[in-house]
């Protein structure tokens, strides 16, 4: 019950921000309508007919009288009752074995068609399959080779860091000459 009146109403203020938004786009693309600037002192506007066919403006239309004649109404029959068509005898044609084509000459072209598709395509299939496989099995090889790389790439930088280690440890170090006071001493 409350989720779906929070969902009706969250829809509700989607289709509202859908709207306003398409609003605002629209009210970019209006065209804006020129207005007539306010004429200058001593001026006044008129209005001017601007149709490409001058319309002589008058204050009362042109009136005329004028007659015509119609025809008198011509009196049609009846419309006849729909009647359906009694049943027709239908003409036959007798067709003998043979006469129209001979079944097993004209499927075998058909035939060799549909299996030669077949097969085409039931190649192009194993194909794929074969270079899939192969292309994973190099990606394994590749994979193989790469991780035996970083491991030889960390036993090396391994080496490196406890032959720096070693060094260190084992640098010659400055004899350190400790002078005692003599005061110290008596």
């Amino acid at each position: 019950g409350l989720c779906m009146v929070r969902e009706e109403a969250d829809v509700r203020q989607l289709k509202a921000q859908m709207l306003q938004a398409k609003q605002s786009t629209a009210q970019a693309f209006k065209p804006q309508r020129l207005r007539t600037p306010v004429p200058v002192d001593g001026r006044q506007h008129v209005q001017l007919q601007t149709e490409p066919h001058l319309i002589e403006l008058t204050e009362r239309a042109q009136e005329f009288m004028a007659e015509t004649q119609t025809d008198p109404w011509l009196d049609r029959p009846d419309t006849p009752m729909f009647r359906p068509h009694k049943e027709e005898i239908h003409a036959s044609t007798q067709i003998q074995d043979g006469d129209l084509f001979d079944f097993d000459e004209e499927v075998v072209p058909i035939l060799e068609v549909i299996v030669g598709k077949v097969l085409e395509q039931s190649i192009c299939e194993v194909t794929e399959e074969e270079e899939l496989a192969a292309i994973r099995e190099q990606q394994e090889k590749f994979e193989r080779i790469r991780a035996q790389e970083v491991i030889e790439y960390q036993r090396l930088a391994a080496a490196e860091k406890r032959r720096k280690e070693e060094m260190v440890y084992n640098k010659p170090r400055p004899y350190s000459v400790h002078f005692c006071s003599y005061y110290a001493y008596r």
